[in-house]
């Protein structure tokens, strides 16, 4: 899969870093609720925007070898509302910081917006799973086969 690979091997590395990284910075919120609270939410945003890029790279492989136009525009899709989502995310943690009341819209905005990215992600899933045009069969279903 080459560069795909390696691109998806460490956004899934980065991904669980932030998350594990959020769990911590949970734990420490007591001692400082706004600079830990936005570190968290910061954390939690980061994670799942690598968790999404995971995806990404791996539409971006499958619409390379089978030239189908929903799943690159699916990967398009997922591009620019996980940037858009990231954006929200950092716009609620600038707003936690300066404790702007407004951060609980842009919160709930990154929410959403980080939703419909895993729903398009899903779909990516399912344009690999029904496409027909890599030219070659597999000689049992995906869901039958083990994959190392």
């Amino acid at each position: 899969m080459g560069w795909h690979y390696k691109g998806a091997l460490w956004s899934g590395w980065i991904a669980i870093a932030f998350a594990g990284l959020s769990l911590i910075l949970h734990f420490l919120i007591k001692q400082n609720p706004v600079i830990f609270g936005a570190l968290t939410v910061l954390s939690i945003g980061l994670a799942a925007f690598f968790a999404t890029g995971i995806l990404w790279l791996t539409l971006l492989k499958v619409a390379e070898i089978s030239m189908e136009t929903r799943t690159s525009r699916t990967g398009n899709v997922i591009l620019v509302m996980s940037i858009a989502a990231l954006l929200s995310g950092a716009a609620t943690v600038a707003m936690i910081l300066f404790q702007i009341p407004l951060f609980n819209f842009f919160l709930r905005m990154t929410v959403v917006l980080f939703t419909i990215v895993f729903g398009f992600c899903r779909y990516g899933v399912y344009c690999y799973r029904t496409q027909k045009s890599i030219g070659a069969g597999f000689t049992s279903p995906p869901d039958e086969q083990f994959w190392i």
